[in-house]
């Protein structure tokens, strides 16, 4: 696979600005997404699937024991025969999964939140506190333009919950109002750190997503993992410095269908746990959102759940991802570490905000229109010429002027 070089070095606007588009698709080398049709056709067998399981369910069926089952969840998981990719990218079973022990890189991780299956969450996060989130990554942050990764679901579940939600960030993408966010297609870690910089210090959000490292991974010749602590490290120290009072949820990266790609993957993720347990020793409020299924925890994104291109999720593997950040949001609020965000300015509807910032827009338009038609009709009356007034003449007072 010819990846060419991405520095991530597209400017930042002064107004923000939708991600730049070629060809329909991000402007990313690496991001191809398969056409919205496919996507349908998969929600299409995905219906006729859980049809043809829901007619072999036994008339008993044990639900104490989990071995030698699958994630009663991951209703079109596909069999092993079906599953054309390598062994090193297959999912282990569930009997590997019990039996897993950590690496010696990854000795240090911190324990993610569960996602196992759980009553609906009903209550506002914070009591209904304003959500300032800022989404910070790549293109797997980024999405699709109709799926938009996993930012849109999430924000409609927080303002289900009750909660004000404003999405911010220098960029925009998505087909949907609130669409800030801090991600840029094909962009290593240690170039969304200095994009942060000009970000994260005005805006200053209450929550702050981060999933960055998959394109140093993809552009493997050009950035590798092996670097991948340090850059991770300076953003998250830099985020908690720039935002001391907001909450950081740190994610690993999802399989990748490439064994080059995955090998580069899993070096990074073990970084990655170092950071977030060096970070939560220091008592900074994080939380480690794993996202490989190579840690036995179940309804992760598997290879079946990759794209073609190798690297992207499916629709399906952004609706496991967004589970999942809904999980590291509620352990986040069950240790009261949501606050309210600052006020600088910054509203706390999203939607709202930008309804008030098309609005403004609108005036401004009706401003210019008005101002050209004033100058057109001046023109106009301009046209005619009148006959000057003859200069005042000069009254006399006696012999004095």
């Amino acid at each position: 696979m010819n990846t060419p070089e991405n520095h991530g070095n597209e400017p930042i606007p002064e107004e923000k600005n939708e991600t730049p588009i070629i060809d329909g698709v991000p402007n990313d080398q690496n991001d191809r997404p398969i056409p919205n049709g496919v996507i349908e056709e998969g929600k299409e067998k995905q219906a006729v699937e859980n049809e043809s399981e829901s007619k072999k369910v036994p008339e008993t069926q044990d639900t104490t024991s989990s071995k030698n089952t699958k994630p009663s969840t991951i209703e079109s998981e596909k069999s092993p025969e079906q599953d054309p990719t390598s062994v090193d990218t297959k999912p282990a079973k569930t009997e590997s999964h019990q039996s897993h022990k950590p690496s010696a890189t990854s000795t240090a991780v911190t324990n993610p939140a569960s996602t196992e299956p759980a009553t609906p969450h009903l209550e506002a996060i914070a009591g209904g506190i304003p959500i300032r989130v800022m989404f910070i990554g790549a293109s797997i942050t980024l999405g699709d333009p109709p799926q938009s990764a996993y930012r849109m679901q999430l924000r409609e579940w927080l303002v289900a919950l009750g909660n004000p939600v404003n999405c911010v960030g220098t960029n925009r993408f998505g087909k949907f109002k609130d669409n800030d966010v801090q991600a840029f297609p094909a962009t290593p870690i240690h170039i969304l750190y200095e994009k942060a910089q000009k970000a994260v210090p005005q805006m200053q959000p209450n929550l702050i997503i981060v999933n960055a490292g998959s394109s140093d991974c993809f552009q493997e010749e050009h950035w590798g993992s092996a670097h991948a602590f340090d850059y991770t490290q300076n953003l998250v120290d830099f985020l908690f410095k720039a935002a001391p009072n907001t909450t950081v949820i740190l994610s690993t990266l999802v399989t990748s269908t490439s064994p080059k790609f995955e090998r580069c993957i899993k070096s990074i993720n073990a970084q990655i746990r170092q950071v977030a347990a060096d970070v939560k020793r220091q008592g900074k409020h994080l939380v480690l959102s794993e996202h490989h299924y190579d840690q036995g925890l179940p309804d992760r994104v598997t290879a079946e759940f990759i794209k073609p291109d190798q690297m992207h999720p499916t629709f399906e593997g952004w609706e496991m991802m967004s589970e999942i950040y809904k999980q590291d949001i509620l352990e986040a609020d069950a240790n009261g570490w949501i606050v309210a965000p600052v006020k600088n300015g910054i509203m706390d509807d999203g939607d709202a905000e930008r309804d008030l910032e098309e609005a403004n827009k609108a005036k401004e338009e009706a401003k210019k229109l008005q101002a050209e038609a004033k100058k057109i009709q001046a023109e106009k009356t301009g046209s005619v010429k009148t006959t000057p007034l003859p200069q005042a003449r000069r009254l006399r007072r006696g012999n004095m002027w």
